[in-house]
């Protein structure tokens, strides 16, 4: 069994590795910032202390847990994505959310250096590779839709282009 200080360090290694990467989000103005990515990260490091201390498991188990925790949130980063008007929003939020689950498993397992190098790689992704993008030129295709009147009655084979 592990300490009381190591199971609080862990907890609040979650909170730290996802919080920042939820107050960059928040700070471009999406749905899910701080609060949603430390509450999945806390939750996953729960859930990652709990079957790896409080039950008496194989590490077969504990690879079962850490496997739900993967598809659970998948569920929750789901709803997160929302198609409007021929375009697909949420993808970035409901891909952050999955990193903090990431996240709060390795500060639950105690791997904090794998916590914190991840933090930094999601951190320059989401904010340096966004400077990126916004560089690139976006080539999208569209569809044309051409309506023709014409004075009188014309069959298509009749109508020519000059």
């Amino acid at each position: 069994m592990i300490s009381t200080q190591e199971i609080i360090l862990r907890l609040l290694a979650a909170v730290a590795f996802a919080g920042v990467v939820g107050l960059q989000r928040y700070l471009v103005g999406k749905s899910a910032g701080m609060r949603t990515h430390i509450l999945v990260s806390l939750g996953s490091a729960l859930f990652m202390l709990i079957c790896g201390y409080a039950f008496r498991t194989s590490p077969t188990n504990t690879d079962r847990i850490a496997a739900q925790i993967v598809t659970g949130i998948g569920f929750i980063g789901g709803g997160a994505i929302l198609k409007e008007r021929g375009s697909i929003r949420g993808l970035t939020t409901a891909a952050g959310l999955w990193a903090a689950a990431a996240l709060g498993m390795a500060a639950g397992a105690g791997l904090y250096t794998i916590g914190l190098i991840g933090t930094i790689m999601i951190l320059l992704t989401l904010a340096v590779l966004r400077l990126v993008e916004r560089r690139l030129p976006r080539h999208t295709w569209g569809a044309w839709v051409v309506e023709i009147t014409t004075s009188r009655r014309a069959s298509i084979g009749e109508l020519s282009v000059s």
